[in-house]
């Protein structure tokens, strides 16, 4: 469900240009699941659609820890190779 609204939310910004109505979209997905870290990253292209690019830097960067501490997502296993 929170992955429908957040999907809604960017196609609200994205496609129809309606970045507001977009925005109270995110804002209750927000309430549903505050950790969910792909919510921040459309909030950030949401601020970014209204012109609020220190909001959307704070947003990306919320949503970029968060995403770091989902354990699927925080693992590397890129060997380095050293010549």
């Amino acid at each position: 469900m929170i992955e429908a609204i957040v999907k809604l939310a960017e196609i609200e910004c994205s496609i129809y240009k309606n970045p507001r109505k977009a925005l109270a979209r995110i804002s209750h997905a927000i309430k549903i699941d505050p950790n969910f870290a792909e919510i921040y990253i459309v909030l950030a292209e949401i601020y970014e659609a209204l012109g609020d690019t220190e909001s959307a830097l704070e947003a990306s960067m919320k949503g970029t820890i968060l995403s770091e501490k989902m354990p699927i997502l925080s693992i590397n296993v890129i060997p380095k190779i050293v010549l």
